[in-house]
């Protein structure tokens, strides 16, 4: 039994090491990480922004949503909310993360606490205020990128489409190793057992 040890803790290493194994889902950002801090897409009580990304394969669970914002009334409190897809609009709400926005242009690094699973489908990345009184700016991408925006003025009931510059953010997940990953894992050990006992 001791000598199984050493296998299995070296197979421990590598299945953590590929279920660890981070990834950028989305990125509105552009080919930088740089963003207008003085141009952004309004988000207060008459306007929540959104837009639309996918999973294109794997299986992944949120760890973190990043997006540049600058505060535009009061505390600039803004909800980032991850949206489940219902007939290519946001449907249920999969996790909220909070964050009150500077007055100068920032970009935000929000981590997941609910972890919510992503597979392979749509998406919706929404905006919307903290409170009634709040307003932020939610920053266009450094790169004039532009992509398929989404937008509402009645509080998320009905949403409207528009084309034009991203507002900038990163949707970043933890891959799910797939069973046969696994599997192949196990068959490691048990090539390195039976070698082991070979050289004896």
């Amino acid at each position: 039994m001791k000598g199984l040890l050493k296998p299995l803790a070296f197979a421990f290493v590598i299945g953590s090491a590929v279920a660890a194994q981070a990834d950028v889902i989305f990125n509105s950002f552009g080919t930088t990480t740089e963003f207008d801090a003085g141009t952004g897409w309004t988000v207060n009580s008459t306007q929540s922004m959104g837009l639309q990304f996918s999973v294109s394969f794997g299986t992944y669970t949120l760890s973190e949503i990043d997006v540049a914002l600058f505060s535009i009334a009061n505390d600039g409190s803004t909800k980032v909310n991850l949206c489940a897809n219902n007939a290519g609009s946001p449907g249920t709400v999969l996790e909220t993360l909070n964050v009150v926005a500077a007055p100068t242009g920032t970009k935000y690094f929000l981590n997941s606490v609910l972890h919510p699973t992503l597979t392979i489908g749509n998406y919706f990345l929404t905006l919307t205020p903290g409170n009634a009184s709040a307003g932020s700016a939610w920053c266009q991408n450094g790169d004039g990128v532009q992509g398929p925006m989404i937008f509402s003025t009645n509080g998320g009931s009905t949403w409207g489409g528009f084309t034009n510059t991203y507002g900038a953010a990163t949707v970043q997940g933890t891959l799910v190793p797939e069973p046969a990953t696994f599997a192949v894992l196990g068959l490691g050990v048990l090539a390195l057992v039976r070698r082991r006992r070979t050289a004896k």
